[in-house]
């Protein structure tokens, strides 16, 4: 267990505590007379088919929060992915890309609230290993060796950060594109002494081959790094109107390292390649050309397909949003007057929507089903208080009989439901707690015991079951699962609190 789990349900035992208290002390004033505590006592608290209630309760409250908490816990886990692989804001042109963004750069750098701000590429292109086996890929020109400070990409580097980290080594050197030391690219192609001056690429886990076993155990084949990729790409011009026109352009890199960003749908294509060398080979460096009507030179300028901006931590991103905007449209008329694709400023969350809403609507889908399910509970209680009325019609007639009133009988269920509600949902919060806290532990041990693999680490991205727990969601669901309970009392209670007195002493 961690120690904000820890911490949390010893929150929950404290506040449990102090409920029951609270509970106690309403109870005692709703049974007013003393005879009538005696009473209610004895014909209540020995009704152990009110129990069944108590542990409807326990286990609906339980088993929502622990599908809240994980499912909460892998839209965190998603969100926390993207966020690492983005800035705060992007801004973009899909195709051909964005010109002059060494300008915006320049703007946006002198923004009081932005941190930094890196330029990117994305492209696709056809990837052959080892001059056989072709593979499509979207590629990424990326500055490697400013772009770990940026963002968490250089995190998700298996050979330059994770191995290392997981064998207890300390990290000493900046994540790059430089070939693996000690290897003899040399030996390793044809062309001897001119491999070595081939360029590093970065490949995602699943293209270069890395696999995870049911313990989590990372592997990748042993002779990655000794293999070499020919990528090939087509350069888009800024006035391009034709593929057909257009020669691919081929470079030779070398496997230098795989990211895992635990994000199998960016994962299972991306190949990462050093900036300089894909803005060369897509032709999107700044060129200059002779006008033939005037013999004037002309300078375009280089061109990139997002610049990613990461903000203060304090920043106001709308704001920022709002002050970026005008000037990458301005500098974009200025470069591409009448451009059919606007330029587009969005922040990391808007470029992700629409994954992020499926998995949010899958978590309120998933509720919304055991919310529906969690009623049997209500009803339950409904059943038992109400046979307990049935039941008991002569004691109640001796209860009223002795001076209690309509209300004070009423609130004898009342209070009795609520003491359902309020343990009931204490003991499923500290129940759900525990499974939530140690729900990776359960899991091996159903596994080494019973065969029962739920959580395959083969097949799912992360590495282990979301854990956490948040504090305001649990609060609300026991606050739920109380009022649920009181409300299941309300007819019971009624019903018991209207009995005539002297009817309800003729009952047989």
């Amino acid at each position: 267990m961690n120690a904000v789990n820890a911490l949390q349900i010893s929150l929950y035992a404290a506040l449990g505590l102090l409920g029951l208290l609270a509970l106690f002390a309403a109870y005692q004033y709703l049974l007013g007379p003393a005879i009538v505590r005696k009473l209610v006592n004895r014909y209540l608290y020995k009704r152990r088919i009110a129990w069944v209630s108590l542990t409807a309760v326990m286990l609906c409250t339980a088993l929502v929060i622990i599908v809240i908490s994980v499912m909460g816990g892998w839209l965190a886990n998603f969100r926390s992915a993207f966020r690492g692989m983005s800035g705060d804001i992007v801004v973009y042109r899909s195709f051909t890309g964005i010109t002059g963004y060494e300008e915006l750069l320049a703007g946006v750098r002198a923004m009081p609230e932005v941190d930094q701000a890196m330029p990117l590429i994305r492209s696709v292109g056809l990837a052959v290993f080892n001059g056989r086996t072709p593979e499509p890929v979207q590629v990424t020109g990326i500055d490697l060796k400013n772009f770990p400070d940026f963002n968490a990409f250089g995190k998700s580097l298996w050979r330059q950060h994770q191995e290392p980290l997981s064998r207890g080594e300390k990290l000493t050197t900046r994540p790059s594109f430089d070939l693996v030391p000690g290897m003899p690219y040399e030996l390793l192609h044809r062309e001897g002494d001119k491999a070595r001056d081939w360029p590093g690429m970065i490949l995602g886990s699943p293209l270069a081959g890395g696999k995870k076993d049911r313990d989590n155990k990372i592997t990748f084949p042993a002779t990655l790094y000794e293999n070499w990729v020919r990528l090939e790409v087509i350069p888009i011009a800024s006035d391009t109107t034709s593929l057909t026109r257009t020669t691919p352009s081929a470079t030779a890199y070398w496997i230098v390292d795989a990211s895992r960003s635990q994000l199998y749908q960016i994962d299972a294509v991306s190949a990462y390649v050093p900036f300089d060398v894909l803005q060369r080979d897509l032709e999107m460096t700044a060129t200059t050309y002779t006008e033939t009507d005037t013999g004037k030179k002309v300078t375009v300028p280089a061109r990139c397909s997002e610049v990613q901006i990461r903000l203060h931590p304090d920043a106001d991103r709308a704001a920022v949003m709002n002050k970026v905007r005008p000037l990458a449209e301005a500098i974009d008329a200025k470069y591409e007057p009448g451009a059919m694709r606007p330029i587009r400023v969005e922040g990391w969350e808007e470029q992700q929507q629409t994954f992020l809403s499926a998995v949010e609507n899958e978590k309120s889908l998933v509720t919304f089903l055991l919310g529906l399910i969690s009623l049997v509970a209500v009803f339950l209680i409904f059943c038992i208080l109400y046979m307990i009325v049935v039941e008991k019609t002569r004691d109640i007639g001796i209860i009223k009989s002795v001076g209690a009133t309509a209300q004070g009988v009423a609130g004898i269920f009342v209070a009795y439901g609520l003491a359902i509600g309020v343990v009931g949902s204490l003991l499923g919060v500290v129940l759900a707690a525990l499974v939530v806290t140690y729900i990776n532990q359960i899991h091996t041990w159903l596994g080494q015991t019973f065969g029962l693999v739920i959580w395959n680490p083969e097949t799912y991205a992360f590495d282990t079951i979301p854990n956490d727990i948040d504090p305001p969601t649990v609060a609300v669901i026991a606050a739920i699962a109380v009022l649920s309970a009181v409300v299941g009392a309300l007819v019971p209670a009624v019903r018991a609190g209207h009995l005539n007195p002297v009817e309800a002493l003729r009952f047989e």
